[in-house]
């Protein structure tokens, strides 16, 4: 056992040796095969997406307000199982990436969105060669300005892709016209709402949900006068988990996209994020404390001009890798 890792299950065969071993990273380091490995079966969790920054407005009235930023996909899950025997040799060290979630975007409402920044890469390799690797959570789309006479008006941001997708941003205000909210991000094998494609007077304007991980999609909003949030996308727990199998270890696979942010905040239109594959959840559905690879919520939309500031969009959680190594062959 090297760096953080260490064991979370060991089921013994005879006296003396366990069947298999969980070796569990929650930062980068590297690992030396143990004595005897048969076959080994390698699981990693990429960094979610920062969540996208709410806008504000370009006038000083006070009347306008800005689209709510986009929620950041969450991190990515892939799966690998080595059975070469020269990889497997005792003694031979894995380099491990534990990577960090994307940076959460500052709001300095500019007219141009501000996204939120992507997760970091997930890693397992031996030598020059990768083994095991996932790409990082999209980071969530900011918010547009509210600036009268665009287009694109104070519309929320897009939800980040990952593996659970982030939820659209709430769309802003201009007088008593609510602008469109954004579109939901896609997760693993499912995609995200569709924004709405026009604005509404005196309604709130949501955001759409992100799609689950190899779940359900995400959804538009179905009644955007009444506000009601539409369902987020679910994900199934379909994959062959390698490990993370146990309730009791808190490191199940379950992921979930950040929310996006409100654009009015009367209005309380922020979109959900999926509900995916990362874990965050056990693999029971039992919540869990720790969340890896988790996409970060987007920032509301304001009334604040341009000379102000705001952060109050957040950062995706890091990500996570694993090792089963088994000393015998696996039926």
């Amino acid at each position: 056992m090297a760096g953080d890792g260490w064991v979370l299950n060991a089921f013994p065969m005879y006296a003396f040796r366990p069947k298999y071993v969980d070796y569990i990273f929650t930062s980068s380091t590297t690992f030396a095969m143990p004595r005897g490995a048969k076959v080994a079966n390698l699981t990693v969790v990429s960094g979610g997406g920062g969540g996208g920054a709410g806008a504000g407005e370009n006038n000083d009235s006070g009347t306008y307000f800005g689209g709510g930023g986009g929620g950041g996909g969450s991190g990515r899950v892939a799966h690998a199982t080595i059975t070469d025997a020269a990889t497997l040799k005792d003694g031979n060290v894995l380099t491990i990436t534990v990577p960090a979630g994307g940076t959460a975007a500052v709001n300095k409402h500019l007219y141009n969105e501000n996204n939120g920044g992507k997760g970091g890469t997930a890693s397992i390799a031996y030598g020059s060669t990768t083994l095991c690797t996932a790409s990082g959570g999209s980071g969530g789309v900011g918010g547009t300005r509210a600036d009268e006479g665009h287009t694109d008006d104070a519309w929320g941001g897009a939800g980040g892709a990952g593996g659970g997708g982030g939820g659209g941003g709430g769309g802003g205000k201009i007088y008593d016209d609510f602008q469109c909210g954004g579109a939901g991000g896609a997760g693993t094998s499912t995609t995200g709402g569709a924004r709405l494609p026009y604005a509404f007077y005196g309604g709130a304007s949501l955001g759409a949900t992100g799609g689950g991980y190899k779940g359900t999609n995400g959804n538009s909003p179905a009644d955007p006068y009444q506000g009601v949030k539409p369902a987020a996308g679910v994900g199934m727990n379909t994959d062959d988990y390698f490990l993370f199998k146990d309730d009791a270890t808190g490191y199940g696979l379950y992921a979930q996209g950040g929310a996006g942010g409100s654009g009015h905040v009367a209005s309380n239109n922020r979109g959900q994020g999926g509900a995916g594959a990362v874990a965050g959840k056990s693999a029971g559905g039992t919540t869990v404390a720790n969340k890896f690879g988790q996409g970060g919520a987007g920032g509301k939309g304001t009334n604040y001009n341009s000379a102000d500031s705001r952060a109050d969009s957040s950062a995706g959680t890091k990500g996570l890798c694993g090792i089963r190594v088994w000393f015998v062959t696996p039926v």
